[in-house]
């Protein structure tokens, strides 16, 4: 939800610490024709959208009271209503990346800019 090195739980990479946020399509040791399986698709498909990551971001919140890692949380619950159109925008686009047969050496990337 966040734009490239504004990730506030995934801190951007530096010579000493950091890596950014995970790469969701890279299919390193699987071996399924370098693409998710349909069955796994669908199943994202029917779970993945607006309300469901807004709501297991306000679970994390609840979940995560009293614990250091709770004001990112709820930063990133703050931050929601703001990066909105992203996440839509995501949860829209990643099974299709998931779906693409992954070829060597071609680069992913989210493909719809939305800030």
């Amino acid at each position: 939800m966040y734009p490239e090195n504004e990730n506030p739980v995934f801190a951007p990479w530096t010579p000493s610490s950091g890596g950014g946020p995970p790469c969701l399509w890279e299919f390193e040791g699987h071996l399924y024709s370098n693409r998710w399986l349909e069955p796994n698709i669908a199943f994202l498909r029917k779970v993945l959208s607006l309300e469901s990551v807004r709501s297991i971001l306000s679970l994390a919140v609840a979940e995560l009271a009293g614990q250091p890692d709770h004001s990112v949380a709820t930063l990133a619950l703050e931050d929601f209503p703001l990066c909105e159109a992203t996440v839509a925008a995501r949860c829209a686009d990643l099974p299709q990346l998931l779906e693409t047969n992954q070829e060597a050496g071609r680069v992913f990337e989210w493909p719809r800019k939305t800030s």
